[in-house]
């Protein structure tokens, strides 16, 4: 439950990127930052998986789709409605840093 947040942040960061390559593989990335979250400390690890089941249980509340699956302009209103909770900031910035650190590090266009 807690992929497609992780998901739909992956998604709006790098949307505008992942056009310009053809052969990008997508899951490979989405599985990259799934470990990397994973080997987290569980100090770290629980409230970020807390807040991006909270986010998931939200978005199908608001639009009954999960995040991921939402398109592009509401999936941006959603993130920008809930940059109004408690630590989704710190919970935006990790998820996008680590996707864009990985995006980076691998495809070299």
């Amino acid at each position: 439950m807690w992929k497609s947040s992780v998901r739909g942040i992956i998604l709006n960061q790098t949307n505008f990127s992942l056009a310009n390559v053809p052969d990008a593989d997508i899951e490979q990335d989405y599985h990259n930052v799934f470990s990397a979250l994973d080997e987290l400390a569980w100090f770290h690890r629980i409230p970020v998986l807390i807040l991006a089941t909270a986010t998931t249980i939200f978005c199908v509340a608001r639009h009954q789709k999960k995040l991921d699956k939402l398109d592009q302009v509401k999936r941006e209103q959603f993130i920008s409605g809930a940059s109004k909770l408690p630590f989704w900031g710190l919970f935006n910035k990790l998820i996008s840093s680590i996707a864009l650190l990985h995006y980076f590090d691998n495809h070299p266009y």
